[in-house]
């Protein structure tokens, strides 16, 4: 049997999952079923992405790692095998793909591939969501040793020490025909949300649209509330959450306001997001 020619995208730095994982464990994995890897490490300055003579592409890291390739995957017609290694890997658990690697691999060898929708905020792509106001703020708060060491945990932890000095700022939301002012919006491609909120329970990562989800409060105690709601997604039925489904949004602020794409900051509003023409291929 002829092994499937694969390039693996390899991020040591992804989170605490990739501690345990070395390139050659990995490696290993993959020949075992049959599939002949060559590795690419996702540093920040280099551009280069090899994908000519590869029929498939692993990648072994979290959803920013998989941010980070996704302008050389989308529409390359090349599907994208996940071994979760990530903070938080959330469109793996979109897909329903094992977090443990041997089982991650066997989807991989035996999978069947989906084509996802992905979505533009402005030109930049993003492949689960977006956010604006208060996680973009509490993303600059984490730093990169400290998600490593703690995973999610890292976010909750910044969320705790910087939440209650956080002042929250509008946002106008503009959707169609409709506007509507908050401070907080996620516009999402999927149903999870940092792998534990169901903050847009309607989404689907194979529709063709968005979901936004706009909190208006100011209050935090309010945002506490929120918080415990969105567990399971009953937030959708507080008066002061904003709920639609939409192919196009825009983001505004009069205060300068950061926003966030994939878990990973992405600059200050304002933003238009839509959903784009390009999908991702996934084996799942």
């Amino acid at each position: 049997m002829t092994a499937i020619p694969a390039l693996l995208v390899f991020n040591p730095r992804a989170g605490r999952a990739a501690s345990s994982l070395s390139r050659q464990s990995v490696l290993g994995r993959l020949r075992a079923a049959g599939i002949d890897c060559t590795i690419w490490d996702p540093e920040p300055d280099d551009n280069a992405f090899p994908l000519e003579g590869h029929e498939l592409v692993v990648v072994c890291g979290g959803d920013g790692t998989i941010h980070r390739v996704l302008p050389y995957l989308a529409d390359s017609g090349i599907p994208v095998g996940l071994i979760p290694a990530g903070t938080a890997n959330v469109l793996a658990k979109e897909l329903g793909i094992p977090r443990d690697p041997d089982a991650a691999v066997q989807v991989i060898a035996r999978g069947r591939v989906r084509s996802i929708r992905l979505g533009r905020a402005n030109e930049r792509l993003f492949h689960l969501m977006g956010g604006a106001g208060l996680d973009a703020y509490l993303l600059d708060k984490v730093s990169d040793r400290l998600k490593r060491r703690l995973g999610v945990g890292a976010f909750w932890l910044a969320g705790l020490l910087k939440f209650w000095g956080y002042r929250f700022r509008q946002i106008e939301v503009r959707i169609g025909e409709e506007t509507h002012v908050g401070t907080f919006a996620v516009v999402s491609n999927c149903r999870w949300y940092g792998g534990s909120l169901l903050l847009t329970p309607r989404a689907s990562v194979f529709d063709a649209n968005l979901d936004v989800c706009l909190f208006r409060s100011s209050s935090h105690l309010r945002y506490a509330r929120y918080l415990l709601a969105g567990v399971s997604g009953r937030h959708l039925d507080l008066p002061d959450v904003v709920y639609r489904k939409a192919e196009r949004v825009s983001l505004y602020s009069r205060s300068p306001v950061k926003f966030q794409l994939d878990g990973e900051p992405a600059g200050s509003l304002p933003v238009e997001f839509r959903l784009a023409r390009e999908t991702l291929r996934v084996l799942v």
